[in-house]
């Protein structure tokens, strides 16, 4: 079903090449499905924070600590490097915020693995 760059399928054609997408790429079923607890449905702003680990207050730190020279290094021509230090190394911690608490809230949420959340939780 060749068609020339820049044109799209009829419906119908694009309805058959994606069930044939699926099924060509269908996952193996043999495979174990990863489904750990979850511990909140919905977790609202200070749950996913109090629930920072480690690991979570690491990426936050890298996130920092790579995005700061990358800012002076990118303002010396501009003789910035000061203020684009700065600025990088907040853009830099508020994206190791956002992953932060995304690993936090996939963990409450039973995405990621979440053993310890869940031997806290069993403990209370």
């Amino acid at each position: 079903m060749a068609r020339a760059p820049g044109r799209r399928l009829p419906r119908h054609r694009a309805c058959e090449a994606r069930a044939q997408w699926k099924q060509k790429h269908k996952h193996d079923a043999a495979l174990p499905a990863l489904n750990p607890p979850s511990l909140a449905r919905s977790p609202l702003s200070p749950s996913p924070v109090s629930n920072f680990s480690a690991s979570d207050a690491g990426v936050l730190a890298g996130a920092t600590a790579v995005s700061a020279p990358i800012g002076y290094l990118a303002g010396l021509k501009t003789r910035t490097a000061r203020p684009a230090l700065a600025m990088a190394a907040a853009i830099g911690a508020a994206a190791g915020f956002c992953l932060a608490y995304q690993r936090s809230a996939g963990r409450l949420m039973g995405f990621l693995p979440n053993d310890r959340e869940v031997e806290a939780g069993l403990r209370r």
